[in-house]
């Protein structure tokens, strides 16, 4: 650019910048596999067809749940294989304490793609109406006695990308029940 600006005494403004977007590459796998099943899936029928059959309404349920499932274990791998490295650090560093704490940190982050799947479905569904999504979620918390499962519902509601007013609320909720 510049030596056609030097030949016709024009000024030439910089170069427009380009800002390059960071793809998420679980997203584009869960794409990816999602689209592969349905293309190698399907249903076979045997016995009598019905009328409501040869309309199409079957149809294979379940793949956004198996895509999560599927990425859950290789990450699962991954932070397994993680977890042995810093075990057998143990047998060199004496700092024991510190190499647990890591440890810890790596198996809270392990996530339970069905918690995900469901609350995901449920804020897909009610997501225009704040109140009636509390009310849900507080209700399938009520019935929950287990207190780890408790603590992961809350986690995962608490890395939504929902409103501050919903989270305060099923943080009440799980305060009051616990």
């Amino acid at each position: 650019m510049k030596k056609f600006s030097n030949l016709t005494n024009q000024t030439v403004g910089q170069e427009p910048k380009v800002e390059t977007t960071k793809i998420d590459e679980k997203k584009v796998l869960k794409v990816k596999m999602i689209k592969l099943m349905e293309d190698l899936l399907s249903i076979e029928t045997f016995g009598p067809i019905d009328r409501f059959q040869r309309f199409g309404l079957i149809k294979i349920k379940g793949q956004e749940i198996l895509t999560e499932a599927i990425i859950n274990l290789i990450n699962y791998n991954k932070i397994e294989s993680q977890i042995k490295v810093l075990e057998s650090l143990k047998t060199d560093v004496k700092d024991w304490k510190a190499i647990d704490v890591k440890i810890e940190e790596l198996n809270s982050h392990n996530e339970d793609y069905k918690l995900k799947f469901k609350i995901d479905k449920i804020l897909e569904k009610y997501n225009d109406d704040e109140e009636f999504f509390v009310k849900v979620i507080c209700e399938k918390m009520s019935k929950i006695n287990n207190k780890n499962k408790l603590s992961s519902y809350l986690k995962y509601i608490n890395n939504l990308n929902s409103s501050e007013d919903v989270k305060i609320k099923i943080n009440n909720t799980f305060n009051a029940k616990s």
